[in-house]
């Protein structure tokens, strides 16, 4: 049997029906009954292999075979405010080639009530408010046939009080050669190191233009109060861009290279594995502290 042969016999054993397919993609739109769910991430779990969906729900996602394993591996679909869905690569590998529909059902969370004693209250800025002006942390975006890059989260670690309302998101843009750039704002909980994420009721999505300098997010608006944490994660993930030119490759972001201290949080893909790094970039929440 000639080497080519072979091949198409082991990818149709991975992706059965589907032996002409030599770059397996799985792509669709993302749904809650007859509605789109915008800016959905889609990836396989504890890999770097992911994208997000666009803002009317469709998505396309490279299966690269060497990397996937039909019995370990899941396929994560999830958005803020919904459950979400696990898909087998088995699953998949069936429908690769065809438009498919993922429907996600409503997640009737409760955001805990906060209630405020009498006590002082204190305006209090948590981050780095400095700025970095030979070093910068890079997004680098990259471009493929099928983009699926998108959905890279980076942040940091910051210290707060226990009991803290959100004012405002604050982050410094050193370099941007992008028209517009769309990010959401996400916080963790890393009461035991590793990520888990805060529902704060809705997505926070801002957008960053073709310009420099400190970018402020207003968050009075989504009522965010965090208790009872000590340290947090607070990251931007990308959405969507718009290049100025065919030459456009990256958005940077001021920051330090620390070397004793692991202060930054990245992960290239929605489902990756969280990464602690050396960076402490120029980002900053203000905040109402409340105390007794």
């Amino acid at each position: 049997m000639e080497f080519k042969n072979i091949c198409l016999v082991l990818l149709s054993c991975f992706f059965p029906g589907f032996i002409l397919a030599q770059t397996p993609v799985f792509e669709g739109r993302v749904m809650h009954g007859k509605e789109a769910v915008s800016f959905a991430t889609i990836g396989v779990k504890g890999k770097n292999i992911g994208t997000v969906a666009n803002e009317n729900g469709y998505f396309k996602l490279i299966l690269p075979t060497d990397k996937l394993s039909k019995d370990n591996d899941t396929i994560i679909v999830s958005s803020i405010g919904f459950i979400e869905k696990k898909l087998s690569i088995d699953e998949i590998g069936r429908t690769v080639g065809e438009s498919q529909k993922v429907f996600l059902e409503k997640d009737e969370f409760l955001l805990e009530e906060v209630k405020i004693k009498p006590g002082k209250v204190k305006v209090k800025r948590f981050g780095n408010s400095r700025v970095a002006r030979l070093t910068s942390h890079t997004i680098f975006p990259r471009s493929q046939q099928v983009d699926d890059a998108l959905g890279r989260e980076t942040g940091m670690v910051l210290k707060i009080d226990t009991n803290i309302t959100l004012r405002d998101f604050n982050i410094y843009i050193s370099g941007n050669q992008f028209k517009n750039v769309r990010f959401r704002l996400q916080f963790y909980d890393l009461s035991n190191d590793v990520p888990v994420l805060i529902p704060v009721g809705d997505d926070i999505l801002f957008d960053i233009g073709p310009n420099s300098g400190w970018i402020k997010v207003d968050l009075k608006e989504h009522d965010i109060s965090i208790r009872g944490k000590e340290k947090i994660g607070v990251t931007i993930q990308w959405l969507t861009s718009e290049k100025l030119d065919d030459n456009s490759r990256f958005l940077s972001i001021s920051g330090f290279l620390k070397v004793f201290s692991l202060g930054g949080l990245y992960r290239p893909k929605s489902q990756a594995l969280w990464q602690y790094s050396k960076w402490t970039l120029s980002l900053y929440l203000t905040a109402d502290s409340f105390s007794r």
